[in-house]
């Protein structure tokens, strides 16, 4: 008998997914994806930093009002970073392809 291999979860904030298969957050207002983020890639405060600052700089019009707010709810999610990134305004070290992958285990349970 074969293996039935359970179909991932996708959870959302607003219109941005997060895709289990690629470890992404993709952002989706419409059918189409217009901003994907490899979550695997952000491993410094700076890094996550840069990411919320390249879409506040987006058009609000065409990326939507809550883009941002709905971006950082999700890096919340995924990384929480008060434990892991930055716990007390100080910069931790932190694996964000181990965080990722730890997160896509909880939500599969």
């Amino acid at each position: 008998m074969a293996k039935i291999i359970p179909f991932p979860k996708y959870k959302k904030w607003g219109d941005w997914m997060f895709n289990p298969r690629n470890l992404t957050l993709q952002l989706k207002p419409t059918r189409n994806i217009v901003y994907e983020i490899d979550l695997e890639d952000i491993n410094s405060c700076g890094e996550m930093l840069d990411v919320i600052f390249q879409i506040n700089g987006k058009n609000k019009n065409l990326y939507g009002e809550y883009v941002v707010q709905d971006l950082v709810n999700a890096l919340d999610d995924i990384y929480s970073p008060q434990a892991n990134v930055c716990s007390w305004g100080a910069s931790r070290n932190f694996n964000g392809s181990l965080l990722v992958k730890k997160y896509m285990l909880e939500l599969s349970q």
